[in-house]
């Protein structure tokens, strides 16, 4: 369950996110019957949202536990062990990140408390402008197997200005780059929201070549023509 009410369709503007789930965390060593249980009940939450933050973020994760079992219990995980099958429920269509490359910091505690049941509390904080709707969405090759999350459901002009933009601006960092060999002065060149690797988001995700993608917008475009006719 989360701990407020929130907008499903954009993150709030002041750039963080809670969430409280009635759970007791599973180590990454545990069975996959239970760390895909871990991930099935954070996605129970993360589905209903209708975004994906797409920069990068800073988790926190906290366990809320009876000082003796955390203490007492041979079986009880170590911190450390606790986070990726957090990370893989909060990563994915179904979820609310894209994938956890986006994880610049992430942190886990354990808070005593007089309870027997478990309690597990994410703090996600990021930069309110960046995410993208989930619905249709897909990723499009613009070189180097760098992909860009793009919304299917605008227009075909649209489509067409905005790969036109970002294609090239890849092309004027990869010349800044090939020119100066300094990637942080070549990054000025590119837009703010940030690509992905193919092996980040390639059989999770829709993806498209450039000139595929180039060529459903030629035949979406066809399409609206006959239909005005």
């Amino acid at each position: 369950m989360t701990n407020y009410n929130i907008n499903l369709d954009e993150p709030p503007e002041y750039g963080e996110l809670t969430f409280s789930f009635g759970l007791e965390p599973v180590s990454l060593q545990s069975s996959t019957t239970k760390r895909e249980f871990i991930k099935s009940e954070i996605r129970k939450v993360t589905k209903t949202l209708n975004y994906l933050l797409s920069g990068d973020v800073k988790i926190e994760i906290q366990w809320l536990v009876y000082e003796q079992e955390r203490y007492e219990n041979p079986d009880s995980p170590d911190m450390d062990n606790i986070i990726k099958p957090i990370l893989d429920g909060l990563t994915g269509p179904e979820g609310v990140l894209i994938d956890d490359c986006q994880v610049q910091t992430v942190s886990s505690h354990w808070i005593d408390w007089n309870k027997r049941e478990h309690q597990i509390n994410i703090s996600i904080r990021y930069i309110s402008e960046d995410y993208v709707a989930k619905e249709n969405l897909s990723f499009v090759n613009l070189g180097n197997n760098l992909f860009l999350p793009i919304n299917m459901d605008i227009s075909c002009e649209a489509k067409e200005i905005l790969i036109k933009h970002f294609e090239a601006g890849m092309k004027l960092r990869d010349k800044v780059l090939k020119e100066t060999g300094s990637y942080y002065q070549a990054k000025m060149y590119m837009s703010i929201q940030r690509i992905f690797h193919k092996s980040r988001i390639f059989g999770t995700y829709t993806t498209f070549e450039l000139a595929d993608f180039k060529r459903e917008i030629k035949l979406e475009k066809q399409k609206n023509k006959l239909e005005k006719l």
